[in-house]
């Protein structure tokens, strides 16, 4: 186990780079804190002119880093070049979600749009992306099935994916990016007084696991099989991730981590540091170190070993 230098007060979001030598962490505050986990150095404060990162994504080719933010979407190269997205149809605000592709060709972002003052609405747009260069538009879509949370491009298939919103609930969505119209949703199970906090697809794309305030659940998107793990309420966290080989979950808990079995739910292994209440979690690309970021601003980077 080692803390990270630095103390940080924006710690919701946790992402590896995808050599996993670099960290970045960032939540309400301004900007990102980005640690190079090869060394000892204090993390790089970077693109404080944003503020309350929603989501992070790195360019598996070159490394870039895209950071959405409440307000506008921002691009890292790995020698320090800053840049805002400039989208020809304007800039992006109140972003909900952002997605990039895997090769850094598309992007698909969610904001509220309103137009005037009699109200607005969500919306889904995605453009072509070459670096930090915009493309024009390819659509535009009123999103009835808006996720106002974070979304991902499914493993395999290319589809979007999220949790579906108020026009939607109990579900989580896919949709075609090449036919916005084209949609579909998996249903679980309502419990009263449970709503979803947080989520994670697994890597093969065909497991949803989420929690509850009062359990763990983990659905196949395939067959709409559903195991569930009941927890003492208020013990788990929002936090939630699957290992990159895909056959353990790392889930806030408390001060620490619980390490599942992702098909069966059973805990394998308890970690805790007493670094304050958990907040996010990532795993390296390699499986082989974990993340939290902490209530009280420490950053932690343990060994998986299992």
């Amino acid at each position: 186990m080692r803390v990270l230098p630095g103390k940080v007060k924006a710690n919701h979001h946790l992402a590896f780079s995808p050599d996993g030598q670099r960290l970045v962490c960032g939540g309400n505050g301004r900007g990102v804190a980005i640690w190079d986990i090869t060394t000892s150095n204090r993390p790089v404060m970077a693109l404080q002119e944003g503020h309350g990162s929603v989501v992070f994504h790195f360019d598996a080719n070159n490394g870039r880093l895209f950071v959405a933010f409440a307000a506008g979407i921002w691009t890292r190269s790995v020698d320090g070049v800053e840049s805002e997205l400039q989208f020809p149809d304007g800039r992006p605000t109140q972003i909900g979600g952002f997605a990039v592709t895997l090769d850094g060709t598309t992007a698909v972002f969610s904001h509220y749009h309103a137009p005037d003052y009699s109200g607005g609405k969500f919306m889904l747009a995605r453009h072509h992306l070459n670096g930090d260069a915009v493309g024009q538009r390819v659509w535009h879509a009123d999103e009835r099935y808006v996720w106002e949370g974070s979304f991902v491009f499914r493993p395999g298939t290319g589809e979007l994916f999220g949790h579906g919103g108020s026009g939607c609930p109990r579900t989580f969505v896919t949709r075609n990016p090449d036919e916005p119209a084209s949609f579909a949703m998996h249903l679980y199970e309502k419990i009263p007084g449970e709503s979803v906090i947080g989520w994670a697809l697994s890597p093969d794309g065909e497991r949803i696991a989420f929690t509850t305030q009062n359990r763990v659940r983990l659905l196949d998107l395939g067959t709409g099989t559903e195991t569930q793990l009941p927890v003492e309420p208020g013990s788990v966290g929002r936090a939630i991730a699957f290992h990159p080989g895909g056959q353990l979950l790392g889930l806030a808990s408390g001060e620490g981590v619980k390490l599942l079995d992702a098909s069966t739910l059973t805990e394998v292994r308890a970690l805790s540091w007493g670094n304050g209440r958990v907040r996010s979690l990532a795993f390296a690309p390699d499986g082989m170190t974990g993340a939290t970021a902490g209530e009280r601003g420490w950053v932690t980077l343990w060994d998986v070993d299992i």
